[in-house]
């Protein structure tokens, strides 16, 4: 029997699917105190960021939004029904596993379209919640950096490259790191523009080759063509710049056919600290 490849459109449905039954799991278990709200408010997050990234890159902008919009709404649910439902002999919050996928998606989604979130419940400290060294750690350290504009630790960040190439995990996406904390802090200003974002380009494109356990949210293998690479959305975003690019969050005028750089009309200039 052959394997079975999902479509874009088969990759759609699943998410869809998926978040409209958590959302009405959500709301049930939420009626009855039910801390099983929190996983289904979580997976709502997900799905509902997955659902915006594909359309996205479909070119479907109103749709991408909503879907974004509601991943927000499902972040927000997800922290409030953890503040209510889960809490320790002392009376502590306890932010469970889900809380990793939530915060990612949730706090890029919201950055992304300018909405507030609940924050005063979130853990303090997201480094705390991540072991340094593995994915999380990485897109936690750069995700907290762009919404709070928090200064990355360099010795830190360092260290966890070294813990990443000890385990010997992938190098094109240390690759991929290194490029946006290098971004992210100004380090690559001094480039010429069109060459940078052509680095950035070669890194997308060489996620094709990941084709052992493809991850969708990253575009790897037959994904890649499907989604965008939202961690640079986020970073161009925060850093300032604007203009058109198909990994770039845009308003009116989106156009899913822009693959280069000569749609800038702000180079980025608000970069963040490294201490």
């Amino acid at each position: 029997m052959s394997e079975w490849i999902p479509t874009f459109e088969d990759l759609l449905e699943i998410s869809v699917t998926r978040a409209v039954r958590n959302e009405e799991k959500y709301a049930r278990f939420l009626s009855q105190d039910n801390p099983q709200c929190i996983f289904n408010a979580a997976v709502c997050t997900e799905e509902h960021f997955t659902a915006g990234l594909l359309y996205w890159r479909w070119g479907k902008r109103q749709d991408a939004f909503n879907h974004l919009n509601s991943c927000v709404k499902g972040y927000n649910q997800f922290i409030e029904a953890t503040n209510l439902l889960s809490k320790d002999e002392n009376g502590a919050v306890q932010f469970g596993d889900g809380f990793l996928k939530a915060y990612k998606f949730g706090e890029t989604a919201a950055a992304l379209l300018e909405k507030p979130v609940v924050t005063e419940v979130l853990p303090n400290g997201y480094e705390t919640h991540g072991e340094m060294g593995v994915m999380p750690w990485f897109d936690g350290t750069l995700i907290e950096a762009c919404v709070t504009g928090k200064a990355i630790d360099s010795a830190s960040f360092e260290q966890a490259c070294e813990t990443w190439t000890r385990r010997k995990y992938p190098k094109t996406v240390l690759e991929a790191y290194r490029f946006y904390f290098e971004f992210l802090t100004g380090k690559l200003s001094d480039l010429p523009f069109d060459e940078v974002m052509g680095r950035h380009e070669a890194i997308y494109e060489s996620r094709k080759k990941f084709n052992k356990l493809p991850d969708l949210m990253l575009g790897e293998g037959k994904h890649n063509p499907f989604v965008v690479d939202w961690l640079f959305a986020l970073i161009l975003k925060s850093t300032g710049w604007e203009g058109r690019y198909l990994h770039a969050w845009i308003g009116d005028g989106f156009d899913p056919d822009v693959l280069d750089a000569s749609g800038t009309t702000t180079l980025p200039h608000k970069f963040v600290a490294v201490s």
